[in-house]
Parts: structure tokens; C-alpha cells; sequence
């Protein structure tokens, strides 16, 4: 890929998935002390990963917040995601990267 190429992903994943995007929702991340506003897509659904050595297929389940960046995120202080739109807390467990680029913040709560 392109530097333009990877210029216009970019800035299309953070417009799908920032605070204009269609189907984002707002959250708060660590509420007591920066509250930053965050937006991304959350959802609350059973993962199915690909099969690991054993032929066995991995089922990750629980709360995640779908965002296109993070800034000044530290998980390791077991820091707090409120979602505004659900009035609830959740603790920050994980941060991945999907395929898209999108990442993915597993929630626990």
C-alpha cells in the first residue's frame, strides 16, 4: 500500500468510527480522573476465534468498545471505561488490533 493509501484508511476508519460515525456511542474513558471523551461501537456478544492447535474453536465472550485510536491509555492501572449511553462502569482488560486496524478494547463488567 501507498502512504496516501494508508492516509485515507486511516482517516476513514477514525470517521466511522469516531464521533460523526453512524453507529458510535460515547464513552468516558477514566471518568474520576482525565474523563476523556471517547467514541467507538460497543458491543456486548459472544466472539468465536479460529480453531487453535487441538481443532478446538476459542469463545471469547463479554463487553467490548470498538474505537479507530487510543490516546494516553495505560491498562495496566486497571483503568475505567464508562458508557454512557448503558450509565455503566467497565474495567479496561485488554487492547487488540483487528484486521481492519480498528482497535478493539475487551472490557470486564
Amino acid at each position: 500500500m501507498s502512504t496516501e493509501a494508508i492516509n485515507i484508511h486511516s482517516a476513514q476508519l477514525a470517521y466511522q468510527l469516531g464521533e460523526n460515525g453512524v453507529f458510535t456511542e460515547r464513552a468516558v474513558y477514566d471518568p474520576d480522573g482525565l474523563a476523556l471523551d471517547v467514541y467507538g461501537i460497543f458491543d456486548d456478544n459472544t466472539y468465536r476465534e479460529n480453531r487453535d492447535a487441538a481443532n478446538v474453536m476459542q469463545v471469547v465472550t463479554g463487553p467490548r468498545f470498538v474505537v479507530s485510536s487510543i490516546t494516553d491509555f495505560d491498562i495496566y492501572d486497571n483503568k475505567i471505561l464508562y458508557i454512557v449511553s448503558k450509565d455503566r462502569n467497565y474495567t479496561i482488560d485488554y487492547i487488540d488490533t483487528d484486521e481492519k486496524g480498528a482497535l478493539v478494547i475487551w472490557l470486564i463488567g
